[in-house]
């Protein structure tokens, strides 16, 4: 260790070149002090928060602070407009229930987009059915319209044959349609409580005369049903018939063609298949036609597999009929299951056919005869007739003609 002068202090190179000091002399802790750096105090200048936020203990007396109010961002216009709307629709009170008139039962049919209930109205013990339509369920705008048209039309209509419009009720979820009360049931369910699932031909001719009267109601006010099948007609104890479900329905000019792919496919007309659009009035009489077909049979004209094969039956046109339906009633099936739209006869032509201008006591003593082998008759075009030939055979033929058409 270097030697220092007399009176000269000795400051030592590093911490690791310490002396040995001794504690307790004033020497030792001069020496001690001088070997670490003092701390740097940095005086710097008074922020905001220090003024406004003077410490506690701070000889110095402050101002109160003063609150500033905050500047606000101007409203849009349409936010402001959406604001007032909604404390609008605040300040008006809640309707009433909408369904508080009527005492609601339980669910006598499903749709698609609807559900029927049963229901009696309070005061004056009116039975009604409640049509409801979800209005989430109608997504779609041709849907929509469809509903709309559906009410329009039933507005319209006054035939002891049709179903009534009596009220509609819309609220912001629920679209209610309130028509009257049919006491009865379907045809199909009134087919499946008799014997061989068919009807008798005088009961099958007073229900099938009301139908044709529904529709040449309908055609003549320029509206088309475009939905007739056996689960659309209800009929009474007493062989009241009322036509129901206007959902496919649709009005103007019923001779002009529609391309509108609607109905169901057993009852669909072959035009309406062909895609090359369609008279809404003549597509009616085939679908009554095939609903006639099936009261008097118990069975479909046309089955098949699959669509697609069924497709190809109803183009084709090959109808068999059971040997115990009436001549008649065959002609008259075999004019509305005509494959040219243009031969088919109106509802008022149908009217005047044989078969239904037939007295029902004529019918009556006739009776029913017992079931033999199948009859077919081949359509050809025409209004009221056709020619019969074997079965296998002329559906064999019919292929080939379409094949060779191809």
């Amino acid at each position: 260790m270097p030697k220092s002068k007399p009176g000269e202090l000795l400051r030592p190179q590093s911490a690791l070149q310490q002396p040995k000091l001794p504690r307790n002399s004033w020497y030792g802790s001069y020496l001690r002090a001088l070997s670490h750096k003092p701390a740097q105090h940095v005086v710097s200048a008074p922020s905001k928060s220090s003024t406004l936020r003077p410490s506690p203990m701070s000889p110095l007396v402050h101002k109160p602070r003063i609150q500033t109010p905050l500047r606000l961002q101007p409203i849009d216009p349409r936010l402001r407009a959406l604001s007032a709307l909604t404390d609008t629709q605040k300040s008006t009170p809640k309707p009433a229930d909408y369904l508080s008139d009527y005492h609601v039962g339980v669910i006598i049919g499903q749709g698609s987009f609807a559900s029927v209930r049963r229901a009696v109205q309070k005061t004056t013990t009116t039975s009604v059915a409640i049509k409801t339509y979800e209005k989430y369920r109608l997504l779609d705008a041709l849907q929509k319209t469809a509903v709309a048209r559906e009410i329009k039309i039933l507005s319209q209509l006054n035939h002891d044959n049709v179903v009534r419009l009596l009220k509609v009720i819309d609220t912001p979820k629920q679209l209610h349609l309130v028509l009257e009360e049919v006491k009865g049931q379907s045809v199909l369910n009134w087919m499946k409580q008799r014997e061989g699932r068919r009807l008798p031909e005088p009961e099958a001719k007073a229900v099938f005369r009301q139908v044709v009267a529904a529709l040449e109601y309908l055609h003549s006010r320029g509206v088309a049903h475009r939905d007739i099948k056996l689960q659309n007609v209800l009929i009474t104890e007493d062989l009241h018939v009322c036509l129901i479900d206007f959902g496919c329905a649709t009005e103007g000019a019923l001779e002009s063609k529609s391309g509108t792919y609607c109905g169901t496919l057993h009852y669909m007309a072959p035009e309406i298949l062909q895609r090359r659009g369609f008279k809404a009035a003549a597509a009616d009489m085939w679908a009554a036609g095939v609903m006639l077909y099936c009261m008097l049979s118990g069975d479909f004209p046309f089955k098949a597999a699959n669509d697609r094969s069924l497709r190809l039956k109803i183009q084709a046109g090959a109808v068999l009929f059971p040997a115990y339906v009436s001549e008649e009633a065959k002609r008259c099936i075999s004019a509305l299951l005509s494959l040219d739209p243009d031969s088919r006869p109106s509802a008022k032509a149908i009217m005047n056919h044989p078969w239904l201008t037939t007295s029902r006591n004529q019918v009556a003593d006739e009776g029913l005869r017992p079931a033999t082998t199948p009859m077919l008759l081949y359509q050809r075009g025409n209004a009221f007739g056709g020619t019969s030939c074997e079965p296998e055979a002329s559906f064999k033929r019919l292929l080939e003609i379409r094949s060779a058409k191809k």
